[in-house]
């Protein structure tokens, strides 16, 4: 959705470590914005939108769900193997892949209090911003969150509790 942006080496769209993630491609396009089984999700660079959070998700890895905010999404072409095609001009039909750089946030030891063995506030977690960045293929994004970003040491991550209503 919107524009892409082709990463070429020399630019800045991607940092060294992001392009380490994302692996060997043979070209990369940086965009801001995408829509995954009918929903909007926006990037970290979308700066268009101030009054709304499109960018905390929650993401399956692995079987579990995890949370993460959103930096860049990135399309990426397949890197061809075949030694005849480094000499030629490739017509090779190779995979397009879809993924969203997400920075991890990370379930902080101290939650809200158990009262009576139970926990009152189920949908308000408190997480830690890591400084990983992961490639998530973006069919793994389940839903949005919202971030509360009390100071830098106290982060909230919010399920929404009535999915039925629109903003």
């Amino acid at each position: 959705m919107g524009s892409l942006e082709r990463v070429w080496e020399t630019w800045s769209l991607l940092s060294e470590k992001e392009r380490e993630v994302v692996g060997a491609v043979s070209k990369m396009w940086v965009f801001k914005r995408a829509i995954v089984i009918g929903v909007e999700y926006q990037s970290f660079l979308y700066k268009r939108t101030t009054s709304r959070n499109n960018c905390t998700i929650i993401f399956q890895r692995h079987g579990k769900s995890h949370y993460g905010s959103i930096e860049k999404f990135v399309k990426c072409l397949e890197k061809c193997s075949r030694m005849q095609c480094l000499h030629e001009k490739c017509s090779c039909s190779l995979s397009v892949r879809y993924i969203a750089l997400v920075r991890k946030l990370s379930r902080h030891p101290c939650q809200f209090p158990v009262y009576h063995g139970m926990q009152v506030v189920k949908h308000i977690l408190r997480v830690t911003i890591t400084d990983r960045v992961l490639a998530v293929p973006i069919s793994y994004i389940k839903e949005k969150c919202m971030r509360i970003d009390v100071d830098p040491t106290r982060v909230y991550v919010c399920h929404t509790p009535n999915s039925f209503e629109k903003d």
